[in-house]
């Protein structure tokens, strides 16, 4: 009676101010009847309400945890059969969704695991969603969706053929069969997203076309005592008569090299530490001083998934000569510091906490704040 009430009251403006098309929706009638599992690429948050009201059947839908935190927001995405993905309670997770398609509904997943914006980050799908079709003995009927729901604007929803299971059943599947399956899947999603006429593109905003010269990475790493982030403690006796201040890892791109690739070295280079850059979150123009060549530069910020690897304080890096050089005391010595380590995220919100540039500081204070390690918002820029 709820998903009906909300459905009914909300159907008139969503219709009024969003148009939407699903194609091929044929496909998702064959199937009314039977379990299924839905899987799509994700835009925005606008997402989940897009396949409440566009899909011709009741779905149910895994969602990130951060819907569910708040008792009122908990009752309100449950009573439209939401379900929190939360780590540590994957059995829970798996019988729930066993449960949905054992009645014979459809349960809706975005497999990449998070809102991806950037085109080379899509359809890198996770195991789960072909995990729970083979355990569930259902099919997987792949979606793509061209581009975030806006108001006043065409967006298309395209329904691809379902994808069988029935290779897996009744037999054990290793890790190895399982990527390969969800590979498949991401293959067919792609190839959905490269139909003419179908996806658009996006016009880029004016920073995009100015080059990057630095990348910089903002990675979190989850511990028992709590979530920590990478960071760079620098001191030098002309800054603030000697006081501490922090940076990201990060440096100059060497010629030929991407942002993404730039990152994973520098981070490794200064700090020891193997990263796994995930998306660019900030951006910001560069200082004159980064202008080698005489041509506006821009940094970008990556907020990057830990891998693996200890600290481990490299002199001979970039990082390190750039904050000591200037240094020197009588004796030709070299004085400042540099020093790599894993600072608890909640020192990051101390009053006094120098950290540099202040314009990330800030905005990241804000993201963590929303959404946790996950930063899930669109590329800001900075001036």
């Amino acid at each position: 009676m709820f998903r009906l009430f909300f459905k009914i009251i909300t159907w008139p403006v969503y219709h009024m101010l969003f148009w939407v098309r699903v194609v091929n929706k044929k496909e998702l009638k064959k199937y009314r009847k039977q379990g299924v599992v839905l899987v799509s690429n994700h835009l925005s948050n606008m997402d989940i309400p897009l396949m409440f009201h566009g899909m011709p059947r009741e779905i149910f839908f895994l969602a990130k945890p951060q819907l569910f935190r708040k008792r009122l927001h908990a009752w309100f995405f449950r009573g439209l059969n939401g379900y929190p993905i939360e780590q540590g309670k994957d059995l829970a997770l798996m019988k729930h969704s066993i449960g949905v398609l054992r009645k014979k509904k459809a349960l809706m997943i975005f497999p990449e695991g998070m809102r991806v914006f950037n085109p080379e980050d899509a359809l890198a799908l996770k195991n789960g969603a072909s995990l729970i079709a083979i355990k569930g003995n259902v099919p997987i009927i792949p979606m793509v969706i061209n581009r975030p729901l806006k108001a006043f604007r065409l967006t298309k929803i395209m329904v691809g053929e379902a994808i069988s299971t029935e290779e897996f059943q009744g037999r054990k599947v290793d890790k190895d069969e399982l990527t390969a399956f969800s590979n498949k899947v991401s293959d067919v999603m792609a190839d959905m997203l490269a139909t003419p006429n179908f996806q658009v593109k996006e016009k880029k905003k004016w920073w995009d076309k100015i080059n990057v010269d630095v990348a910089r990475a903002i990675c979190f790493k989850e511990e028992e005592d709590g979530t920590k982030i990478l960071l760079m403690k620098r001191n030098k006796p002309s800054y603030r008569g000697g006081a501490d201040y922090f940076v990201t890892p990060g440096g100059h791109l060497d010629e030929g090299e991407t942002d993404k690739q730039g990152v994973i070295r520098e981070v490794m280079e200064e700090t020891g530490i193997d990263v796994k850059p995930v998306r660019v979150v900030y951006k910001h123009q560069a200082p004159d001083r980064y202008n080698r060549i005489g041509r506006d530069k821009m940094l970008s910020y990556f907020v990057c998934e830990y891998k693996g690897g200890e600290i481990t304080m490299n002199p001979e890096s970039e990082e390190y000569s750039e904050a000591v050089k200037s240094e020197v005391d009588a004796q030709g010595n070299l004085v400042g510091t540099f020093e790599p380590m894993w600072i608890p995220i909640e020192r990051i919100f101390e009053k006094k906490f120098d950290m540099k540039p202040e314009q990330i500081h800030v905005q990241l204070k804000k993201d963590f704040k929303k959404m946790g390690t996950r930063i899930v918002k669109r590329t800001q820029y900075f001036k």
